[in-house]
C-alpha cells in the first residue's frame, strides 16, 4: 500500500487550527513499511507534541481513508535509515508537497487576470502600430527634406 501524506495531511488541515497545522505538521513526512507508519519530525519538541497531541488524529484519518489501521511511529528525520524505498517515500512526498504549493500559488492566476494580460497586449500592439505610423511619416519627411537639399544643390 502507498499513502500520499499530503493528501492525508489534507483531511487534518480543516480538523486544527491553522498556526498549528503550519507548526506541525508541514514539515514532516512519512515512510509506510507493512503496516507500520513512520512520521518524521523536524526536531525533538515536534516529534513529542506530535505524538502527545495529534497521534490519535492522524491514526483515526489514516483508519477513515484507507479503511485500515496503521501503528504510528514518530521519528526524527536525522534518525532516518535511508533505503532506497525510504528516499523514494520522502522525494515522494517532498514532490507532492511542491506540486501543492505550486497549485496554490497558481490559483492566484484567474481568468482576470488572463483578460487584463491580453487587454494590455492589445493596447501595446495599437501603440505598436501607431509608432509604425509615426516613423513612416518621419520617413517619407525626410526623404523629401534630402530630396529638396539635393534638388537645391
Amino acid at each position: 500500500m502507498k499513502i500520499n501524506w499530503t493528501e492525508v495531511k489534507e483531511k487534518i488541515r480543516p480538523q486544527i487550527s491553522k498556526p498549528s497545522y503550519e507548526t506541525w505538521f508541514t514539515n514532516t513526512t512519512v515512510y509506510l513499511e507493512d503496516d507500520i507508519l513512520t512520521i518524521y519530525c523536524p526536531n525533538e519538541f515536534a516529534r513529542d507534541w506530535l505524538e502527545s497531541h495529534y497521534k490519535e488524529l492522524v491514526f483515526n484519518t489514516l483508519r477513515e481513508m484507507f479503511n485500515t489501521t496503521f501503528e504510528i511511529q514518530f521519528e526524527l528525520k536525522s534518525n532516518t535509515n535511508t533505503t532506497s524505498n525510504n528516499e523514494k517515500s520522502t522525494i515522494e512526498d517532498i514532490t507532492s508537497e511542491l506540486g501543492e504549493q505550486f497549485k496554490v500559488s497558481n490559483n492566484s492566476l484567474k481568468y482576470n487576470d488572463v483578460d487584463e494580460s491580453n487587454k494590455r497586449i492589445r493596447a501595446l500592439e495599437a501603440k505598436i502600430m501607431n509608432l509604425e505610423k509615426v516613423i513612416g511619416t518621419l520617413v517619407e519627411k525626410l526623404d523629401a527634406v534630402e530630396l529638396k537639399t539635393q534638388l537645391e544643390k
